[in-house]
């Protein structure tokens, strides 16, 4: 019973030792996401602006040249 207790005992802390190596794990994981959403919506402005100024470019561009 007593050595029953003491493998309880070591998995719990086991469990929770995991736990907390998870929690470490899922908060630098939440960070990257934050940051790569971050950078994905500044590349998707990047790629509007310059659609933009090829669009403006292609306007001032006569119909057919010579």
């Amino acid at each position: 019973m007593q050595n029953d207790l003491k493998n309880l005992d070591k998995k719990i802390s086991s469990l929770i030792e995991l736990c907390n190596k998870l929690k470490v794990v899922n908060l630098r994981l939440k960070q990257n996401i934050a940051r790569l959403e971050n950078e994905n919506q500044d590349l998707n402005t990047r790629i509007t602006l310059a659609s933009e100024k090829i669009s403006s470019i292609m306007e001032r561009l006569p119909d057919e040249i010579e």
